[in-house]
């Protein structure tokens, strides 16, 4: 019964928690108002189609994961040749 108590782990994952979540709060209160906010959407808006390009859609996945990420994907079974 106190061993959930007693085990501490319960209480660095809530500091681990409120950590990040105040880091990242902190720092889109840097940049809110800036264009850095826009660049901050634009790169997460281009991760999560690469993400969903991989369920496939074979192109956008080529060019995403070539022309702007940088990705090696010609191991992908689906990738075209150059």
């Amino acid at each position: 019964m106190f061993d959930t108590i007693l085990n501490f782990r319960y209480i660095w994952d809530t500091l681990d928690i409120v950590l990040v979540a105040f880091i990242i709060y902190y720092a889109l209160t840097m940049i809110e108002g800036t264009r850095a906010l826009q660049v901050l959407f634009g790169l997460v808006l281009l991760f999560v189609l690469f993400y969903l390009s991989q369920g496939g859609l074979f192109t956008l996945n080529w060019i995403l994961g070539g022309a702007v990420f940088g990705i090696d994907n010609t191991h992908c079974r689906h990738s075209f040749s150059a």
